[in-house]
C-alpha cells in the first residue's frame, strides 16, 4: 500500500519512521507548497495524510479568515477528485505565546481550532473517502512542552519532538494496519474482578465493587467501553469459573450493570478448564480461535490459555484496576479499531442471537433438507455498487474459510475493479424466518478472453451449509455462457484455513484441469453444467 504524507512543516522524521514499517511511503512537497502537487496531478498514492500545524497555516494571513476558507475550500476539492483514495485530515492547535495582561485573554485561537472542527466533521459526514486525524488530542495527551520543540525548530524547520513524531507514526501505522488485516472479532470475558471486583459468590449480589461513583466506577467505566465496542460489532462472551444463578442474580437485581445479559453472544458458565470454554464458544460462534481476545484477572488462568490456545490473544490485564479504562482502549486499539462501522456491524449481536434459533430448529429437523425448507430462505443477489465497498473490503479481508483463493483486496483495489468492464463483481445477503444474515456472499468474476475465470468466492461462515453457493452459481453461469463466453474457469490455492472449501468446484461439476499440491484449476463449459440443489428463492436486485 502507498502512503503519502503532506505537511506544511518538516516532517522528514516522521516519514523515516513510517519508511521503516512500509515500503512505499512517499512524501509531499513541504511547507506552504504542501498542496499543491495535489490540486495538480491529484493523490498518487492509496492512502494520503494531512499532518497540518495550526499555527503555521495562519502565521502570516492578512485576511485568516479568507485563508481559513481557502484551505477548506482545496481540501474538500481535493477530497472530491480523488474518491477511491482515502484522506485524513489533521484537527489543528495554535499554540501562541504572547506576552499580555490576564484580562486580555484572547480565545480568537480556540475559535479557530473549533471552527477547523466543525468543517472536517462536515467533510467527513458528506465523503466516505474522508477521514479526521485528531492531531489535537494527540498534543492534549502529550502536552505541548512535550509535543513542540522550539530548540529544533530554530536549528531546522523541524516543528515536533521525536516523542510526538513518535505518537503521529503510532496512530498512521495503526490506521493502515486496520485497512490491511482484519480485526479479531470476539472479546471473552472473566466477570469476578474482571468486569465486576469482588466475587460474587462471596461478598454476595449488591455487594459487588461496581457503581458511578469510588472505587466501583473503575469497573463501569469498563463495561461502558465494552457496551461501545459491542455497538462496533464486537461479540461479546462470558466465561466464567462461577455458579450460574449467582451470575443470573448480577444481571437481573444489580441495577449498576451496563452491560445486561441480551449483550453476551455466548456463556461458559462451570468449573471447567478455560481453554476448554474457549474452543467451545468459538466452535459455538463458528469462528477462528485467532480471531478471540480473553480477558482475566488472574495470571494463572490467563497463562492456562496462552499455554493450550496459542492463537488466541491474552492481553496483561492491568494490576492496578484504575488503569482498566485505558486498558480496554488499548485493547480496542490494537485488535478491534476500525475506519468505518458497516450496517453488519450494528447487527452482529442480534445476527448470532439469530443463529442459535437457527440451530435449534436444525436439531428438531429430521434431515438437512427438511431444515433448509423450514428456513424459507430469501438470496438477493446484485452487482456491487459504491455504498457496498465497506463491507465487500470486510468479507474479502476477513473471511478465511470460505475463501477459495484468499486474495485480499483493499478498498481501493475493490473501487477499480468495480469500474473494470472486464469484471463482475456480485454480492448477496440472505436472509430467512429468522432474521437478515446481512450481505455474505461476494464473487468477482474476471473476463479473459472467451472464459470467465471467477478470481474470488467468499462466503461468511454463518451461511455456510445452505447451498446458497449452489443458487448463485447457476445462475452466474447460466448468464455468463448467454453473453457468448464458452468457459468459466474456477481456482482454488491452498491456505491453512480454507480446507472446508478445497473440493468445492468439484462438487459443484467442475472439471480439474490443473493440480498440484497448493492449487487446483477447473473449467466449465456449458455443455457441462450439472442440476444442481435450488433451495431458497433467488432475487435479482
Amino acid at each position: 500500500m502507498k502512503i503519502g504524507v503532506y505537511s506544511n512543516v518538516n516532517l522528514d522524521g516522521l516519514c523515516r519512521k513510517l519508511s521503516s514499517t512500509f515500503e512505499d511511503v512517499q512524501k509531499g512537497e513541504g511547507y506552504g507548497d504542501w498542496y499543491f502537487s495535489l490540486m495538480r496531478d491529484g493523490i498518487k498514492e492509496d492512502v494520503a495524510f494531512f499532518i497540518l500545524d495550526g499555527f503555521e497555516l495562519f502565521r502570516n494571513a492578512s485576511d485568516v479568515d479568507s485563508e481559513f476558507r481557502n484551505y477548506i475550500d482545496i481540501i474538500e476539492k481535493i477530497v472530491s477528485e480523488n474518491k477511491t483514495k482515502k484522506v485524513f485530515v489533521s484537527t489543528i492547535d495554535i499554540w501562541e505565546d504572547k506576552i499580555r495582561s490576564v484580562k486580555d485573554f484572547d480565545i480568537s485561537s480556540m475559535e479557530m481550532e473549533y471552527k477547523w472542527s466543525k468543517e472536517l466533521e462536515r467533510l467527513n459526514s458528506q465523503h466516505d473517502n474522508f477521514f479526521i486525524f485528531d492531531l489535537k488530542v494527540m498534543i492534549t495527551s502529550l502536552g505541548r512542552k512535550n509535543f513542540y520543540s522550539k530548540k529544533l525548530w530554530y536549528l531546522g524547520g523541524i516543528k515536533y519532538t521525536n516523542s510526538a513524531e513518535n505518537l503521529i507514526a503510532e496512530e498512521i501505522i495503526r490506521i493502515v494496519n486496520t485497512m490491511e488485516k482484519a480485526r479479531k472479532k470476539c472479546i471473552v470475558l472473566d466477570l469476578d474482578n474482571t468486569l465486576w471486583g469482588g466475587v460474587v459468590a462471596d461478598v454476595g449480589v449488591e455487594n459487588i465493587e461496581l457503581s458511578e461513583f469510588k472505587e466501583g466506577a473503575r469497573y463501569k467505566d469498563f463495561q461502558k467501553r465494552l457496551k461501545e465496542l459491542r455497538e462496533l460489532g464486537v461479540l461479546l462472551t462470558i466465561c466464567s469459573k462461577n455458579e450460574e444463578s449467582y451470575v443470573d442474580e448480577v444481571f437481573e437485581k444489580n441495577k449498576e450493570m451496563v452491560l445486561k445479559s441480551e449483550d453476551f453472544v455466548a456463556k461458559k458458565i462451570n468449573w471447567q478448564p478455560k481453554s476448554k470454554n474457549i474452543s467451545d464458544i468459538a466452535e459455538e460462534l463458528n469462528i477462528g480461535l485467532d480471531s478471540i481476545v480473553f480477558i482475566d484477572d488472574s495470571p494463572v488462568e490467563r497463562e492456562e490459555v496462552r499455554t493450550n490456545l496459542p492463537e488466541v490473544i491474552v492481553p496483561e490485564f492491568p494490576k492496578d484496576t484504575s488503569q482498566l479504562e485505558d486498558f480496554i482502549m488499548d485493547v480496542y486499539k490494537e485488535y478491534f479499531y476500525t475506519l468505518a462501522q458497516t450496517e453488519e456491524d450494528k447487527k452482529k449481536t442480534k445476527m448470532y442471537f439469530d443463529n442459535v434459533k437457527r440451530e435449534e430448529e436444525k436439531k428438531k429437523s429430521a434431515s438437512l433438507d427438511e431444515f433448509l425448507e423450514k428456513l424459507d430462505m430469501k438470496i438477493h443477489l446484485w452487482r456491487m455498487k459504491p455504498e457496498n465497498l465497506k463491507r465487500a473490503t470486510q468479507l474479502v479481508q476477513k473471511t478465511n474459510q470460505f475463501n477459495l483463493t484468499t486474495k485480499r483486496y483493499t478498498e481501493e483495489q475493490l473501487a477499480e475493479l468495480m469500474n473494470d468492464p472486464s469484471c463482475d463483481i456480485f454480492l448477496a445477503r440472505v436472509e430467512d424466518k429468522f432474521g437478515d444474515n446481512g450481505t455474505v456472499f461476494l464473487l468477482i468474476g474476471k473476463k479473459e478472453g472467451a472464459k470467465v475465470v471467477i478470481d474470488s468466492m467468499i462466503m461468511s461462515c454463518r451461511v455456510v451449509g445452505r447451498f446458497i453457493e449452489d443458487r448463485i452459481m447457476s445462475y452466474l453461469e447460466d448468464k455468463w455462457f448467454e453473453d457468448g463466453f464458452e468457459e468459466i474457469e474456477g481456482v482454488y490455492i491452498k491456505t491453512e484455513r480454507n480446507k472446508p472449501v478445497e473440493d468445492l468446484f468439484e462438487r459443484l461439476g467442475y472439471d480439474v484441469v490443473y493440480k498440484d499440491e497448493n492449487k487446483k484449476v477447473y473449467r466449465l463449459t456449458k455443455e457441462r453444467k450439472p442440476k444442481r440443489k435450488e433451495i431458497g428463492e433467488l432475487i435479482l436486485e
